[in-house]
């Protein structure tokens, strides 16, 4: 089950000012997918076009003022979106008459913080009008043993028309099973006593079309595949916003309910002969384009080694499936393969999960203590997942195991590994090593053989292989068998440049397949982003381009060391209005 994100806000941006386009586009595109016009007609043929959640509005434009848009929506407020208004007029100008559609204004020049606040409120009180709308009232039941959080997430779904059952341990959510019926469990994963996990496998025993959302800090591949087979219906990551909640709960309620998955055959144990590393082999890697056959052809010259391997590649490329197919053309084939993301494990927690821990190492450690990765993986291949995240200290550690072949544990005592390590990351370790952010004799105990994995944008003509699978695996879980790909939406797939890669084209053909109506997928079930997006361009070669938000900080850090921190003097001397400065400052940090 990959990780499934709450669907993100759509903004139109109308601003002439290009400058200021761009900090806002920064600032606002981390959460919501922003749109942007510069003139009258370019908005008006985009909203046209599309559907919004947000119009935020210059009111002074080329070819026209804002109050021309204003006056088109008003003339039907149930259709139109909310409107947040920019302008440097202030009180001047009259919007009495557009009241129906206003979210709100903002006199230039603006803080960034307030945009960011303006823009959730605005979009709060649609979502909550949204799914209050669409949503009957349900009954949920909310578990989580954080008490400010259980009654902030409580609120959050009250206000959008859920009536709420809040318990602070599993325990008592049990005894509310028993006594009430609920439209829909919301839990934490990790708490005292039963866990999580247990509570939904309870609820599925005694309410199997229950749907349970789960909540989690600690989102690894082994744990969301666990919650899909045990019949989570969705998993929320966290942190997440308040709003993302009722949002993931819609998606639970509103879902038809997939067929049951097929059984999963029972794990060999331990070295069990050849059949244990069948299921890691190099034809799960798929793809035919020159840069694939280069890398499949570098994973069969190395995984017959026993060397360490440092697999390159962006998130998302398939870092892990590389890492498998190393394993099971391997020697070790028949040991374990364990993995472990260092960007996924809390830093407190890291080291007894790599080394293990002692009886008694701290309080509340098991009795008989705990093995870690290490010597779980003992006889076989450890893959460390973003090596690049691993805290300094830990570095240290890990080096004393790759130079002695031996475990320090947690709380004392030392064990003797065989383990052939895997790690990857999309991070340039090679200048962490130069910013002393990483050990320069791990990095080159661990680089002994390099896997370099393309990204998509170089590979798009394994786009409809890719699809095709992820869609052949849809029909198979949902019982489907006669959804297929449209030509229309393949050409749609062919011009996107793909920066989540391949987990991205999982996570859209996932969304159109979930959103067909009938036996064909359309473009109109693409994520509206993709249908807005003109014909990629050959990719450039392979060189290094200078960070462009890199470049603009620096600029402006060096314009205000030049003016001792006078802003509108940097401003002038940038060639900015002091407003776009104040903007970019906050977007960069600045302090």
């Amino acid at each position: 089950m990959s990780r499934i994100r709450p669907t993100r806000a759509r903004l139109l941006l109308v601003e002439d000012d290009p400058e200021l386009i761009a900090a806002l586009q920064t600032l606002l595109a981390r959460e919501y997918d922003v749109s942007a016009a510069t003139d009258i007609p370019g908005a008006s043929e985009l909203l046209r076009a599309h559907r919004y959640d947000l119009l935020i509005l210059d009111l002074i434009l080329p070819k026209g003022t804002g109050l021309e848009i204003l006056a088109r929506l008003a003339q039907n407020p149930d259709e139109a979106p909310p409107v947040l208004v920019m302008s440097a007029l202030g009180r001047e100008v009259d919007l009495s008459p557009f009241q129906a559609i206003l979210a709100g204004s903002l006199t230039k020049p603006f803080g960034i913080d307030e945009v960011g606040r303006r823009v959730r409120e605005a979009l709060a009180g649609r979502r909550q009008e949204a799914v209050t709308a669409q949503t009957a009232a349900g009954h949920v039941l909310l578990v989580d043993d954080d008490p400010d959080l259980l009654l902030a997430m409580a609120e959050s779904l009250t206000r959008c028309g859920y009536t709420v059952r809040p318990a602070g341990e599993t325990g008592e959510a049990v005894m509310a099973l028993g006594q009430e019926r609920f439209d829909a469990v919301v839990t934490d994963w990790i708490m005292p006593g039963i866990t999580g996990m247990d509570l939904m496998k309870k609820v599925k025993q005694m309410h199997p079309d229950l749907p349970v959302l789960l909540l989690t800090g600690y989102a690894t591949p082994d744990m969301l595949r666990h919650a899909c087979q045990a019949g989570a219906a969705d998993v929320l990551v966290k942190p997440f916003p308040l709003l993302a909640l009722p949002v993931a709960l819609e998606k639970c309620l509103v879902a038809p309910k997939p067929a049951p998955p097929p059984p999963v055959p029972e794990r060999p144990q331990g070295r069990s002969g050849p059949a244990a590393g069948r299921r890691y082999t190099a034809e799960r890697i798929i793809g035919d384009s020159p840069a694939m056959q280069r890398a499949r052809l570098a994973l069969s010259r190395v995984a017959a080694l026993d060397s360490s391997v440092l697999i390159l590649g962006e998130t998302g490329t398939g870092k892990e499936l590389f890492a498998q197919a190393v394993h099971g053309q391997s020697g070790r084939a028949d040991g374990p393969f364990v993995a472990l993301n260092a960007a996924a494990i809390p830093e407190s927690l890291l080291e007894s999960e790599l080394f293990g821990y002692a009886a008694g190492a701290f309080t509340g450690a098991r009795k008989e203590g705990q093995k870690g990765k290490f010597l779980q993986a003992h006889g076989g291949t450890l893959f460390l997942d973003e090596i690049g995240d691993l805290p300094l200290p830990l570095q240290v550690k890990l080096l004393r195991v790759l130079q002695e072949g031996e475990v320090d544990m947690v709380g004392g005592g030392s064990k003797r590994v065989d383990v052939r390590i895997v790690a990857a990351t999309h991070r340039d370790l090679e200048a962490m090593v130069a910013r002393g952010e990483f050990r320069s004799d791990l990095y080159y105990r661990l680089n002994v053989v390099t896997l370099q994995l393309p990204p998509l944008r170089e590979r798009l003509g394994d786009i409809p292989q890719l699809a095709e699978r992820f869609l052949s695996e849809l029909r198979t879980r949902y019982g489907r068998p006669a959804v297929r790909l449209s030509g229309d939406v393949m050409e749609v797939l062919a011009r996107h440049t793909w920066p989540g890669n391949i987990r991205e084209l999982r996570n859209v053909v996932e969304r159109a397949f979930a959103f067909a109506t009938g036996d064909l997928m359309l473009p109109a079930d693409l994520p509206p982003g993709l249908l807005e997006e003109k014909a990629a361009p050959a990719p450039a070669p392979a060189a290094r381009v200078p960070d462009l938000a890199s470049q603009e900080r620096e600029t402006i850090l060096r314009a205000l060391e030049s003016t001792g921190g006078n802003k509108l003097q940097a401003a002038k001397l940038l060639g900015i209005s002091r407003a776009n400065l104040y903007v970019k400052i906050k977007v960069y940090g600045i302090s």
